[in-house]
C-alpha cells in the first residue's frame, strides 16, 4: 500500500488517515512558532507602558494612559460612556497630552486615534529592546505555522477530486476540508509577537503582582490595568471605566477584529 495512490485507500481508511494528519497539523501549528520564536532578552523590570503592551497590545496601552489620567484627577467618566477632561494643568507625558488636547467629552474611538502614534512608537521601541519580534519575523512564523494545514488541504482536495470523479460520496471529506481551511486561516491571522524574553518578563511581572489582580488600591489602578486589564476595576469605584471598555470590546468583536498579535487587537496568542 502506497500513501500516494488513492486506489489503495478505502474511503474509511482515508478519512481515518486525514483525521490523524489533522491532529498532527494542529499540534505542529502550535509547536512550530514556539521553536521559531526569537529568544530576545528578559529585563529585570518593566515600565508600565512596556508591561501594558506586552500583556495586552495597543488596546491595553490605551487603557493605561486613560487610567493614569483618571488617577491624577485630570480625567473622569462622563455620561454615555465617554471620558471627561477635568483639567490640563501639570506636567504629563506626550501620550497623556494627546488626550488632554481633545475636545471633552471623548469617545473611545477618538482615544484610539489620538494614541495610535504613541502605540506605534512603543511597539518599535519594544522591538529594539528585543521584547517583541519584528514584523518580518512574525510573518515568516505565521507562514510556517500554516504550512501543515496547506499540505493537508492539498492532499484532501486531491482525494476529493478523485472521489468526485468516481461519483463517490464526499460529504465527510468536504466537512473536514472546510474545518481544515478554517483552522488554516485562523493560524495565518494569529501570531505571537513577543519574544521568549518578552513573555518571561511579563509573566514574571504578573506573578509578582498577584495582589493587584485581586484587590488593588486606587493609587495602584494604573499598574493593575497595565498588567491585567480593566477587569481588575470591576466592583471598584472605577467600574464604569471597565464597563465602557467591555462594551467597546464587544462592539469591536462583533465587527470582526482583523489585527494580529500585540500590534493589532492586543491578542498575543500563538
Amino acid at each position: 500500500m502506497t500513501i500516494f495512490s488513492h486506489e489503495s485507500w478505502e474511503a474509511g481508511q482515508f478519512l481515518a488517515l486525514y483525521g490523524t494528519l489533522l491532529v498532527i497539523a494542529i499540534y505542529l501549528g502550535f509547536a512550530i512558532p514556539r521553536h521559531l520564536r526569537t529568544l530576545g532578552r528578559q529585563p529585570a523590570t518593566l515600565g508600565d507602558d512596556q508591561a501594558a503592551y506586552l500583556s495586552g497590545g495597543s488596546n491595553r496601552f490605551f487603557e493605561l494612559v486613560i487610567a493614569r489620567l483618571m488617577a491624577s484627577g485630570a480625567a473622569s467618566m462622563a455620561p454615555d460612556r465617554k471620558i471627561a477632561i477635568n483639567n490640563t494643568y501639570g506636567r504629563r507625558g506626550p501620550n497623556e497630552n494627546r488626550i488632554l488636547a481633545l475636545a471633552s467629552p471623548i469617545g473611545w474611538d477618538a482615544v484610539e486615534k489620538a494614541l495610535r502614534p504613541g502605540a506605534d512608537m512603543l511597539r518599535d521601541r519594544l522591538v529594539a529592546e528585543q521584547l517583541l519580534m519584528d514584523p518580518d519575523r512574525v510573518a515568516i512564523i505565521r507562514i510556517f505555522q500554516t504550512m501543515p494545514y496547506i499540505l493537508l488541504i492539498a492532499l484532501g482536495v486531491s482525494r476529493w477530486r478523485y472521489g468526485n470523479a468516481l461519483d463517490h460520496p464526499t460529504g465527510f471529506l468536504t466537512g473536514l476540508l472546510i474545518l481544515t481551511a478554517f483552522l488554516a486561516v485562523t493560524r495565518l491571522l494569529t501570531g505571537e509577537w513577543r519574544t521568549s524574553g518578552g513573555i518571561a518578563a511579563i509573566e514574571a511581572a504578573q506573578e509578582s503582582a498577584q495582589r493587584l489582580r485581586r484587590a488593588p488600591m486606587v493609587g495602584e489602578f494604573p499598574l493593575a490595568v497595565a498588567l491585567f486589564g480593566t477587569v481588575v476595576l470591576a466592583s471598584s469605584s472605577w467600574n464604569e471605566f471597565h464597563q465602557m471598555r467591555t462594551d467597546s470590546s464587544s462592539s469591536n468583536d462583533g465587527g470582526g477584529c482583523g489585527g494580529g498579535g500585540c500590534g493589532g487587537c492586543g491578542g498575543c496568542g500563538g
